[in-house]
Parts: structure tokens; sequence; C-alpha cells
């Protein structure tokens, strides 16, 4: 049965009510995920998320069959910038509210760096890091040697499909 709007309530409103708000976390509440799930196995995946495709929805299904809990970083404003030369077309607070109503993931939160900085991987220590194939480079492969990951390490083995910025490419036809 559909509830209506109150008088006086905007549309977004009505939004975030649709919204699963308790899948939104911080940096602060990592650690506390840990222990909140210290029996469970976790998964943290990560990326810019910025138009919403099958690939993402793909990767994000397989990331969940991997453990229990699903956890996924959604890269900041400044680093999405640095990394793809271009301003994302949504804020990360509408990537991470859109990701965090997918039925597959249980936290989402953002940050300004990579899924896999020390920063993270030392706040709650995920049992496993997930990485598309273009993502898991010999740089990466590196910076997790150098943070001491001690977790499993999945990368998909899925072929590249689709891509947001080649999507917004097309469009500009």
């Amino acid at each position: 049965m559909h509830t209506p709007t109150p008088k006086g309530v905007g549309a977004f409103v009505c939004y975030n009510e649709l919204m699963n708000i308790n899948t939104l976390i911080s940096l602060k509440d990592l650690p506390s995920l840990r222990k909140k799930y210290a029996r469970k196995k976790i998964v943290l995946a990560g990326g810019g998320f910025d138009l919403i495709h099958p690939g993402h929805v793909k990767q994000l299904l397989w990331a969940k069959s991997l453990g229990d809990i699903l956890v996924v970083h959604i890269t900041g404003g400044k680093r999405y910038v640095e990394k793809r030369n271009r301003k994302a077309i949504f804020t990360e607070r509408e990537r991470a509210t859109t990701i965090g109503t997918m039925k597959p993931v249980d936290h989402v939160f953002t940050y300004n760096g990579r899924h896999y900085d020390k920063k993270i991987l030392d706040a709650f220590a995920p049992d496993i890091l997930v990485f598309n194939q273009e993502a898991y480079t010999e740089s990466v492969k590196q910076a997790l040697r150098d943070a001491k990951f001690e977790g499993k390490i999945k990368v998909s083995k899925f072929k590249k499909k689709y891509s947001s910025s080649s999507i917004l490419s097309s469009r500009k036809n």
C-alpha cells in the first residue's frame, strides 16, 4: 500500500525513506564493523560507481558471494578527479546512497583514497579484498605487500564489457 506524502514534505524526504540509509557508514565506523562481524567473512570492494551499469552489478554480486558481509568503498570526489581527469556526475554521497540500496551491499563508505590503502586495511582487516582485472596491477600488488595485508585477494575473471567513461563518450556523439 502506498503511503501518501505528508503535505509540505518534499520528494527528497520520500526518496530518503526508500533508501537503506543504515548501509552508509563513515571511516571511523570501520573498526566497529570488525567487532560486530567478528565471526563473519567480510569482503571489501571499491570503485567510483558514478554511472551504474551491469558490470558493476555483476561485480558486486560476485563479491558478495565470496563472504558474509560486503562493504563497498566509494572513491571520494577528489580522488575520482585525480584518477579519471573529470568530475563525477554524481556526488560521492549520491553514489554511496545508490550503491547502498543494492541488495548485495551491507555497508558503504566514501574515502578520498583507494580501498586497499593501509589506513583502510588496518581499520577493520577485511577477510577478502576484491578487484577487477584492470585494477589489479603491479603497483596495487606492491601496495598490498607494503601494507602487509594478510587476507585473501580475489580478482574477478569477468571481461570488461562496460565502462562509465565509454558510456559517457558514446552519448556525446
